[in-house]
């Protein structure tokens, strides 16, 4: 959805999103084509093309079982290995 425009936050409990309606968003015609475009995005869900993901999302592991511990030392690692001081 984002390359067609549209800036959606997505949910970890329970899976899904949700979006900011605004005056924007009741222009005419805009509400059409939000769903064309979400119907288009979930086709292209079911069958993604097999390049990798230009992004991702990490929540923690919280609903992986993941030791607390552990979930701490990802996330350090993550931010020493993305960030320079």
């Amino acid at each position: 959805m984002a390359s067609r425009g549209w800036r959606l936050n997505g949910l970890q409990r329970r899976p899904g999103f949700d979006i900011c309606v605004t005056l924007p968003q009741t222009a005419p015609g805009l509400a059409e084509r939000f769903v064309e475009d979400l119907r288009a995005a979930v086709t292209y869900a079911k069958s993604p093309p097999a390049s990798p993901p230009k992004s991702g999302a990490l929540y923690g592991g919280g609903s992986t079982g993941m030791e607390p511990a552990l979930v701490n030392d990802l996330l350090l690692t993550m931010l020493d290995a993305t960030y320079e001081l």
